[in-house]
């Protein structure tokens, strides 16, 4: 299954939409992405959680209610680099996804 796509009527390849498992907690999946490298730049209290890669270059944008999720590449991440990047990326959201489906919830 592919999770990764583009946004509709994104022309230049920098928002992506990433679609988590329904049966994933999102809050399990924000965590673990801030252990991998992921800096959780939440706010309390705020309908979202805002996470940053590299140094804060590339966000990720994930809405609690509606379980949105929308990766958003840094603004100067050359043209040519941008679909390799949000691809790689992905897989390790998969991957991240593969491996909460799997974990024991106990």
């Amino acid at each position: 299954m592919r999770r990764l796509s583009p946004e509709p009527g994104c022309q230049n390849n920098m928002l992506w939409r990433y679609e988590l498992s329904e049966t994933i907690p999102i809050e399990a999946f924000v965590t673990t992405l801030a252990e991998r490298g992921w800096e959780n730049q939440s706010k309390p209290n705020m309908p979202l959680f805002m996470l940053a890669h590299r140094g804060g270059e590339h966000r990720l944008i994930v809405v609690k209610a509606t379980r949105r999720i929308q990766l958003r590449l840094f603004y100067l991440t050359p043209r040519e680099e941008r679909v390799a990047l949000s691809q790689t990326l992905g897989e390790t959201f998969d991957a991240i996804s593969e491996e909460l489906a799997t974990r024991d919830p106990a």
